[in-house]
């Protein structure tokens, strides 16, 4: 996950991140492991959730949490 969102800010700026997130976009299968795993600005969220947005049209995806659905959004 936290390669993810560095990939994500840093989109504009390095051809590594653009293309590893064309990569991301080609793929049948997405899993994002550990969702949760670190905590994320507001920033850092809305470029995950226009990722998330993007990618629900054209690929299947799985994302996992290591935390109890009581501690959701606790973050």
């Amino acid at each position: 996950m936290g390669d993810l969102v560095q990939a994500l800010k840093a989109e504009e700026i390095t051809r590594k991140s653009k293309v590893k997130l064309w990569r991301i976009s080609q793929a049948d299968l997405v899993i994002i492991d550990d969702l949760m795993f670190m905590a994320m600005d507001q920033q850092e969220a809305n470029l995950f959730i226009h990722l998330f947005n993007d990618l629900h049209h054209q690929t299947s995806i799985i994302l996992t949490l290591n935390n109890a659905p009581k501690e959701w959004g606790s973050y």
